[in-house]
């Protein structure tokens, strides 16, 4: 199936233009903020505005813009944040987001459309790529993006901000936000070439090219390149294969108080399109985790083109001002096979769904100050800004098949299904229409008097939103709300602190348009949350590890909950517990990361499911990893590591009928890596996941539609660096 061409570019795509036009000539009219050059491709900067101090010392995270908008040691931050470097994600070679969450507290994999989004619980409440106007709160490079699948092979680092968050980025969920920080150029010269076989005929190969291009306009110029090509057949026994190809060249600029960063993605994804297992008298039905019930031509096709632009400007020495920018252009397609029926021979009934045509056009802009003054004996540090946000997503149409059976689960028979069986189904206009636009406005400050630091901060947003499906008008509607936060963070000592923090979230509830024969649902009532922390952080090993234990309790309004494609609401739900989180380098051989959560989340305010576990969310859940390198004699550079990943059992809808059982999968790497005389790096590594080949169900969509974990898969990495 072939995606259709835009013709030419919507008003949104020539604002988004115009605003990284404004962006490129500001060079000319003040001066950039100095940046450190950064030795190596493996540490790309700090922050999620502008790439001017560490991210990470090797595991340990210690500087971070995602909570306040400045940048500021973890470890000083009255918040949890939690992060997979870069040294993370290579040691556990990974190559999607769903594995690089597994070490972050309080994150589990949710409902993904057929394994073809990202979509995970923080917290308790889903956040889902911005694919879906709904559950907002995977961001890139501290924007909402439109990509199914976020991480990729530009990927620098996952950075986990828990709690509400709409202060900073508005509409978002209660849970936290997950922000995938893109690499940047560099100003020294930095190649890298990756190749990865693996399980299941797996290829993928990386290039990363970086340096400096020359003088321009009194500044510094650089460039990066990052182009990734990946295949891999489907693991299980039906199914269509997985292909993704990247290209994502960037540019900077700086001099001494200016820099600029301007970036493109193209990214052309296949994906199999898969609806798990099914549940039979409550428990998965008793077949192999590799049998599928879809066929081969079941897939998701994307093409997206994202633009994006990151201007700072130190005004003065006590003024920083910073422009963001952003636009996305997004178009997807799928095929889909459905179960519909199950009886207790195994009979199964299955349908075709296809949406054509998808389309969605994501435009940002902001623009914010950071003043550091003081009053007294008062130390300031005032964050001010406005944004906005537009995103307009309609899918021309949808094609269905009749319902048909035939096919035994036991004894399956496939090809009885075909992709021309769907027939395009009547419409008086597009199948639907998602729009939506925020304006915000918000300021906080924080104020420290020796080792307190006490900060308060409010938005005010404007929210529009309209839905149409099928030519029918589901939802019209505006809004003005305020959103406040407040924390107070105390320095213990040095190396300890203790904090406080409330925030809030608001989000309008969008229609769910038709998915075969359910029919469109909404409009709904907007959901609002709360959220309250307190907790400790504190750095052991002269600050190579730290450590994070937080207490919280979230409460949400209005909370949209889907089974089988049918989308309602319950009154709220309250997510309360605990987490703690350890990260860094408890001797200069042995690197840890290591997070449990403690989450109980259930149904509040509904006469009919009150009391009620919320769905997909495990009341338990902890992962540790580790690595421990020989540092010196004749294996010096060889290193071995291993984790476990467990979770308790998980809820399948809110009336509770179902749970699908606890698990623990284990994961192992061996790697060698060294420096040869001309400082070439090269670096060969075993990666094995699911080790012990455990069959688990990560989460589920009502009980038809189950999600079946991947068995043991291996994947042999070798690169080169110079």
């Amino acid at each position: 199936m072939r995606l259709h061409r835009t013709r030419r570019f919507s008003r949104n795509a020539a604002l988004g233009g115009l605003t990284l036009a404004i962006l490129v000539p500001l060079p000319a009219l003040a001066q950039a903020i100095e940046q450190a050059n950064v030795p190596t491709g493996d540490t790309t900067g700090a922050e999620i505005i502008v790439q001017a101090s560490r991210s990470a010392d090797g595991y340990r995270p210690t500087d971070s813009y995602v909570a306040s908008g400045v940048a500021a040691n973890v470890l000083n931050t009255p918040r949890s944040i939690s992060m997979a470097s870069q040294q993370v994600l290579q040691d556990r070679g990974v190559v999607n987001l769903e594995q690089a969450i597994k070490t972050l507290p309080g994150v589990s994999q949710d409902n993904s459309f057929g394994g073809t989004q990202d979509s995970f619980n923080i917290r308790g409440f889903r956040v889902y790529s911005s694919v879906a106007s709904t559950n907002p709160g995977i961001l890139i490079d501290g924007v909402r993006g439109a990509m199914a699948r976020g991480f990729q092979a530009n990927t620098d680092r996952v950075e986990l901000l828990s709690g509400p968050s709409a202060m900073l980025y508005g509409r978002t969920e209660p849970g936290g936000v997950i922000n995938i920080v893109r690499k940047q150029p560099l100003y020294t010269a930095y190649r890298a070439f990756e190749g990865n076989i693996g399980s299941y005929g797996q290829y993928r190969a990386v290039g990363d090219l970086s340096g400096p291009i020359g003088q321009l306009a009194g500044g510094e110029t650089a460039y990066r390149l990052v182009v990734a090509g990946e295949k891999q057949d489907y693991w299980r026994n039906v199914g269509h294969d997985m292909r993704n190809l990247l290209i994502a060249p960037s540019l900077g600029w700086r001099d001494d108080k200016v820099q600029l960063v301007l970036a493109y993605e193209y990214n052309d994804s296949t994906a199999p399109m898969d609806r798990g297992t099914i549940l039979q008298n409550g428990k998965p039905v008793a077949v192999p985790a590799k049998r599928s019930f879809s066929e081969d031509f079941s897939r998701y096709h994307s093409v997206s083109h994202f633009v994006r632009g990151n201007l700072d400007y130190a005004a003065t020495d006590w003024l920083t001002l910073r422009t963001r920018a952003a636009y996305m252009n997004y178009l997807t397609s799928d095929v889909q096979v459905n179960a519909s029926r199950l009886n207790a021979q195994g009979d199964l009934t299955r349908f075709v769904l296809a949406n054509r045509h998808g389309r969605q056009e994501n435009t940002y802009l902001q623009e914010t100050g950071v003043a550091t003054f003081a009053t007294g004996q008062l130390k300031h540090e005032l964050l001010f800004g406005a944004d906005y946000r537009y995103q307009n997503r309609r899918q021309a149409g949808q094609d269905m098949s009749d319902i048909r059976g035939g096919f035994n689960i036991y004894n399956p028979v496939y090809g009885q299904l075909s992709e021309s069986d769907a027939v395009a189904q009547p419409s008086d206009g597009p199948f639907f229409i998602n729009r939506s636009r925020e304006w915000g406005v918000f300021a906080q400050d924080s104020v420290t008097l020796g080792r307190l630091t006490a900060a308060a901060g409010l938005r005010w947003s404007h929210i529009m939103q309209f839905g149409a499906a099928q030519g029918e008008v589901s939802d019209d509607s505006s809004k003005g709300v305020f959103l406040p936060s407040a924390s107070l963070l105390y320095r213990l000592t040095d190396r300890v602190s203790v904090y406080g923090s409330y925030s809030t979230s608001y989000h309008p509830n969008a229609s769910v348009p038709a998915a075969g024969p359910v029919p469109a649902s909404g409009p709904f009532a907007p959901e609002k949350g709360e959220g309250w922390e307190a907790g400790a952080k504190a750095e052991f090993f002269g600050g190579k590890l730290l450590t994070t234990a937080a207490l919280f309790r979230i409460d949400k309004t209005n909370v949209l909950t889907t089974s089988d494609d049918v989308t309602s609401t319950v009154g709220s739900v309250r997510a309360q517990g605990g987490e703690l989180t350890v990260s860094g380098q408890v001797t200069p051989a042995f690197n840890l990361i290591a997070s449990y959560t403690y989450l109980d989340a259930k149904v509040r305010d509904d006469p009919t499911l009150g009391g009620n576990r919320f769905v997909n969310v495990p009341t338990n859940k902890g992962s540790i990893f580790g690595t421990y390198e020989i540092r010196s004699g004749a294996l010096k550079g060889l290193a071995a590591g291993s984790g476990v990943t467990a979770s308790s059992r998980i809820a399948v809808d809110t009336a509770n009928a179902a749970f699908l059982p606890g698990y623990a999968t284990v994961d192992a790497v061996l790697r060698y890596r060294a420096r040869l005389a001309n400082g070439m790096i090269y670096r060969i590594q075993l990666n094995a996941r699911n080790l012990l080949d455990k069959n688990y169900y990560p989460y589920a969509n009502g009980v038809y539609r189950i999600g079946v974990g991947e068995p043991r898969t291996v994947m042999l990495t070798g690169k080169i660096e110079f």
